[in-house]
């Protein structure tokens, strides 16, 4: 009974085929075992070994040993397997941090392909005419002044400090010297400031107390005017006009300036002929629903 089941097992085609599966599976292995399957190759440059080597003395000072240059290219190897492996697997795919890297890579790459050469005179000079405000330097003012801590006096302030303009404008021909002593103090402001442009002015007082110091008389004390921190009374000592500087002299600071915009005029029209070579299909209707405040489930019915 039990050679008849076996000779019956022995003649079944599932069985021959299953067979056959794992004779064709074991003569695979043979061929391609690890003796003869091709590996890649990851190669370790004469200009390489000299690359790390100049890093290793950059970053330490001095050359490194036989034992530090081995672990140096022992951390290569590991980064350049490490790295290969992760595109086989796929890893770069879906990424946000690699995709923008490599579209920042690309961005660079093509503006220094695209900008090359010093500009032509003629063309900085037009780019500096076409820009000349930026360039221009902003009035200067050196003052002095009286401060009212606003969180100290609340609403005598104004009482005070008019009392002290009033005091100070009373003695004909008051100096600049005849507010010291006066008022509050803060460790943040100074009575007095030399040769201080607007643009510095106002990031220490603010905005408004700039453009009403600009309206004050030179030689006499005035006021008060308001600042973040409360009230001041002014003396102008000396004021220098704004100007247009010649290009010779911001010359370092145009150039930089009209670098950074061909640079950007440039990836603006590489880009534009990579755009030229997609057909772009965006679902409108979508968009309009996701715009609208419908959710993408919606969108997508």
């Amino acid at each position: 009974m039990v050679r008849l089941s076996l000779k019956r097992l022995l003649r079944e085609p599932l069985l021959h085929f299953a067979l056959l599966g794992v004779m064709i599976f074991a003569l695979n292995a043979w061929l391609n075992g690890p003796g003869t399957q091709a590996r890649p190759r990851l190669d370790i440059t004469p200009a390489e070994i000299e690359h790390l080597r100049t890093l290793w003395q950059r970053t330490w000072q001095r050359p490194p040993t036989l034992g530090e240059l081995r672990g140096a290219i022992d951390a290569r190897v590991r980064e350049e397997i490490l790295y290969r492996e992760a595109l086989t697997m796929g890893l770069d795919k879906d990424d946000t941090v690699v995709r923008r890297r490599l579209m920042q890579k690309l961005e660079f790459l093509s503006e220094d392909i695209l900008v090359t050469g010093e500009p032509k005179a003629e063309d900085l000079e037009a780019y500096f005419r076409e820009h000349a405000e930026r360039y221009r330097e902003p009035a200067r003012l050196s003052f002095s002044q009286v401060f009212f801590n606003a969180d100290r006096h609340g609403i005598e302030t104004d009482a005070k400090a008019q009392t002290t303009l009033q005091i100070l404008t009373a003695t004909e021909n008051a100096s600049a010297t005849a507010g010291q002593g006066l008022g509050d103090h803060l460790f943040t402001i100074e009575p007095d400031y030399f040769d201080h442009s607007l643009p510095d002015i106002a990031r220490t007082f603010g905005e408004e107390f700039a453009d009403r110091i600009t309206e004050l008389q030179t030689g006499q004390w005035q006021g008060p005017i308001a600042s973040g921190y409360g009230l001041h009374v002014v003396f102008i000592k000396e004021r220098t006009p704004g100007r247009m500087p010649a290009l010779t002299e911001v010359r370092e600071a145009v150039l930089r300036d009209y670098e950074q915009a061909r640079r950007e005029e440039a990836s603006k029209a590489f880009y534009a002929r990579l755009k030229e070579r997609y057909d772009i299909v965006i679902d409108e209707t979508a968009l309009s629903r996701v715009a609208s405040g419908g959710s993408l489930a919606e969108a997508t019915r």
